[in-house]
């Protein structure tokens, strides 16, 4: 769950927390740094993309489905992963 602060006036603030879903991605191999920086430097400006973890052939993302459909999101990383020289194994 993801806790943030939003400031109402210099005097008050309130705590909105959202939950957050994450969808799993196996990658054939592991991914070289410069494919992780670039995944993440991409993946990572898209609305609703909260983070992205990429690590031992998976790439784990925390993203809001009310902004970013989970369908969506897994063909723009398909796509990506292709783009780079991947192939994408079955999600977890």
């Amino acid at each position: 769950m993801i806790v943030r602060t939003v400031e109402l006036s210099q005097q008050k603030s309130l705590l909105v927390t959202k939950k957050m879903d994450t969808v799993s991605f196996n990658v054939q191999k592991e991914v070289c740094a410069e494919c992780c920086l670039a995944l993440q430097r991409f993946i990572g400006t898209i609305d609703g993309v909260d983070s992205i973890l990429v690590a031992d052939g998976k790439i784990d993302i925390l993203f809001d489905k009310d902004k970013i459909p989970e369908t969506d999101l897994a063909k723009i990383i398909r796509n990506s992963m292709q783009k780079l020289g991947y192939r994408m194994l079955d999600e977890s």
